[in-house]
């Protein structure tokens, strides 16, 4: 991974992210505080990656936070001569043990298998925070009580510092696979990418066109839904949070348009409502910080798929049977539900009565 290591001004950034933030906040009515001395100055740091840190971890607070209080507190700290900044986020969550803490950092694990229960997630963020840390030449250290809440501290340099080539090595190993030039052409068709944050708008543009798509993007509502009719893009990608006209308004004006209703939209939000987008017709739904990998192949099964075919519904309750094939049938797919997994397990799809019978 590559970083753009420059000294960076604190305040603007930690006004973005606070934003951002804010409505998380609101949703398990917690209070967002900040702490932040005047002139606190600059870091040394990946802009976009410090941004993205600091998201993660104010959103997480959010996240395992109700009605309770959510603080950034920024200070600068001198150690064995050199100068750092330190940012603090704390919650007053539901904390965890010793044990907890000590498989926080592994990727693909949360605190405990009820906590990915209730909360969801991929267990993919803090341990991608951890590693840009160290490849900006800091880290992360957390400190949590049970019942009592939680404080993850951020600590970067105020100049440039080596990165650990541990970090480097580990988020190397676990980043996405490299794509060769074949590979990547000929994926066909344009995704249009409505987002009002130029940094995730340019990121996911960014992402898709390496992997050979053409992108066009929008940077308000308003210009998506008329981007949307003027170009009928093989696919969208919508941020939820924008000022004008959010998100679930673009997404109903095009579920409501018959010229525009088959066109998927992949929802990638800081809202974690995924119910709510999939509900309302969403083909896909990623929070941010965007994961580069799945945003790709979420794409790319949409390009792939085209236009609709016949769908297996695997369901035994019938009530959820019949509302997934009025909602799939409504949208131009041959589905066959079933609910016996014998028959399923015997299910051929090369048999070309199978075929006709449209179970797939």
């Amino acid at each position: 991974m590559d970083l753009t290591l420059e000294s960076v001004a604190i305040g603007p950034v930690v006004e973005e992210v606070l934003g951002t933030a804010r409505p998380l906040a609101e949703q398990n009515k917690n209070v967002l505080e900040l702490d932040c001395p005047e002139g606190i100055g600059s870091v040394h740091a990946d802009n976009m990656r410090l941004r993205q840190i600091l998201l993660n971890l104010l959103s997480n607070a959010c996240k395992f936070t109700k009605g309770g209080t959510v603080r950034l507190r920024i200070a600068g700290v001198e150690e064995s001569g050199q100068h750092w900044v330190d940012f603090a986020v704390s919650d007053t969550g539901i904390g965890m043990t010793e044990e907890q803490l000590g498989r926080l950092f592994q990727e693909f694990t949360q605190a405990d298998t009820s906590t990915t229960r209730q909360f969801g997630g991929t267990g993919l963020g803090l341990a991608i925070s951890r590693r840009l840390c160290r490849l900006m030449g800091g880290d992360i250290t957390v400190t949590s009580t049970p019942g009592e809440g939680s404080t993850f501290t951020v600590r970067l340099p105020t100049q440039a510092a080596l990165p650990s080539p541990v970090a480097e090595t580990s988020l190397a190993a676990t980043g996405p696979a490299a794509t060769s030039p074949a590979a990547s052409q000929d994926r066909g068709g344009t995704v249009l990418v409505i987002d009002d944050d130029t940094t995730a708008r340019e990121l996911i543009a960014t992402y898709l066109a390496g992997e050979g798509f053409a992108v066009e993007t929008a940077a308000s509502g308003v210009e998506g839904i008329k981007k949307v009719r003027e170009l009928r893009p093989a696919a969208v990608t919508l941020d939820i949070m924008m000022p004008d006209v959010d998100g679930w308004t673009v997404l109903a004006a095009m579920k409501g348009d018959p010229a525009l209703a088959d066109i998927p939209v992949v929802i990638v939000t800081i809202v974690d409502e995924q119910r709510r987008g999939i509900a309302l017709g969403a083909a896909g739904y990623l929070t941010k910080p965007v994961d580069r990998e799945r945003l790709i192949e979420i794409v790319s099964q949409l390009r792939v798929a085209g236009a609709p075919g016949r769908v297996l519904v695997v369901e035994d309750d019938e009530d959820q049977r019949q509302l997934l094939r009025t909602i799939l049938g409504a949208r131009g797919w041959s589905v066959r539900p079933r609910r016996d997994q014998r028959r399923i397990a015997r299910f051929d799809p090369a048999r070309p009565d199978d075929a006709r019978d449209g179970r797939l």
